[in-house]
């Protein structure tokens, strides 16, 4: 008796520090509706990007089809955006508490959207990347806006020259099985005013598991046999 008395002194002792910890705790939510795989299924846009002359010219050097670097993706070059929205397969969305990751099938780099309110990198020493820094904002459980810059030069949407002063906003909107990201694509150097348009996807079975993507630059006739 008088063990099973210290036993429970014990307990009620250690109860608080206990309580504290838990408090720390993240709490158990239900699955965001974003998470999991998407496959596009149309792609839209309100007028054709109105190039400015300088992105006319940048633009006929570039070997562009629709979104890709053709040269770059024969290469295997890991691509960014926007083709990873809309030309490397379905995407994975991954929702976590600091940020949503998004990853493609096809050969590209995974995009980080810091939705935690981390502060954005000092843009005058931070190196531009394909994918560029993304900030994002949540609206809800279903809504999310996101504001990328940081990018570094490549093809943007349309083929429309990326450049390091290239901005993009997406509006992403889940409604039942329907994501859509709408986008405001600006660059005072390549466009006369902001390009805007919208991509829809589908909701993939739950079952769904991606595709491994294998790319060999000998197989697409580059570089030596």
């Amino acid at each position: 008796m008088r063990r099973a008395r210290h036993l429970r002194s014990g307990i009620l002792r250690t109860l608080p520090a206990w309580l504290s910890l838990l408090a720390w705790l993240p709490a158990h939510a239900d699955v965001s509706p974003f998470a999991g795989f998407w496959k596009l299924v149309k792609r839209e846009a309100a007028a054709p990007p109105a190039l400015s002359a300088a992105a006319a010219a940048e633009r006929s050097k570039l070997q562009t089809r629709d979104d890709i670097d053709v040269q770059a993706v024969r290469w295997c070059v890991m691509q960014g955006l926007p083709y990873i929205t809309d030309n490397a397969g379905p995407i994975d969305i991954i929702v976590g508490a600091q940020e949503v990751a998004i990853l493609a099938e096809k050969l590209a780099l995974p995009r980080h959207i810091y939705t935690a309110g981390q502060p954005r990198p000092d843009m005058n020493i931070y190196d531009p990347t394909p994918v560029g820094y993304s900030s994002g904002q949540w609206h809800g459980q279903n809504e999310l806006l996101v504001d990328t810059v940081g990018l570094s030069a490549g093809v943007g949407p349309a083929s429309v020259p990326r450049t390091t002063t290239s901005h993009l906003v997406e509006t992403f909107k889940v409604s039942g099985p329907t994501l859509t990201v709408s986008a405001v694509w600006t660059d005072s150097a390549m466009l006369h005013r902001p390009y805007r348009y919208t991509l829809t996807y589908r909701r993939l079975p739950e079952r769904y598991n991606a595709e491994e993507s294998y790319c060999d630059p000998r197989v697409n006739g580059v570089g030596h046999r």
